[in-house]
């Protein structure tokens, strides 16, 4: 009996150690893009991806609907996307909206009505995260090979063990939901 006890105590120490040592870790970058915060409180329906790429530079350029709805009114939304990819333009409808970049995040200051369906295309480009030993490293392999299934002489992998989504595609990443297409 008493070693349940001491090996109970001992586990709970041992969590509490580890909860505290890595809470001392976290960054505003780690916030922004791990906690459930009120810009993420959306229901994504579907991504709708369009992709092309450039194999010769390495390089991605498309856009990404997202169809969401909320589950409350919203004053902004809040997606993820790597820094180093360029965004050119967000719209919903005919209309362009306002965004502001931060730590590998997009928000978009707009007036979400609970319940209401929307729509939001955000336009991107650039050279995505290269990965350097692959696949135990996240980011895109770029392959030239004369064999491929497709009869092309390149083919493209995304490995997104590390990273997740944000590499190539605007996405909703957090704790709790990890979308990845």
């Amino acid at each position: 009996m008493m070693k349940n006890i001491i090996s109970f105590i001992l586990i709970i120490a041992v969590h509490l150690c580890n909860s505290l040592l890595a809470q001392s870790h976290f960054t505003p970058k780690d916030s922004l893009r791990g906690s459930l915060n009120p810009n993420r409180m959306y229901d994504v329906q579907f991504y709708d991806l369009h992709v092309s790429f450039d194999m010769l530079e390495k390089k991605i350029e498309g856009y990404n609907d997202i169809h969401f709805s909320c589950p409350m009114d919203l004053s902004g939304i809040q997606v993820d996307l790597f820094d180093q990819m360029n965004v050119s333009k967000i719209s919903m409808g005919k209309d362009n909206l306002n965004f502001s970049r931060s730590n590998n995040t997009i928000y978009i200051p707009h007036s979400f009505k609970k319940s209401e369906k929307y729509t939001v295309r955000i336009y991107y480009d650039g050279s995505p995260i290269e990965a350097k030993n692959p696949p135990w490293d996240g980011g895109f392999s770029w392959k030239r090979d004369e064999k491929t299934d497709s009869g092309l002489p390149f083919h493209v992998k995304e490995l997104v063990q590390v990273y997740g989504g944000q590499i190539r595609i605007i996405c909703q990443t957090n704790r709790i939901v990890c979308i990845y297409i």
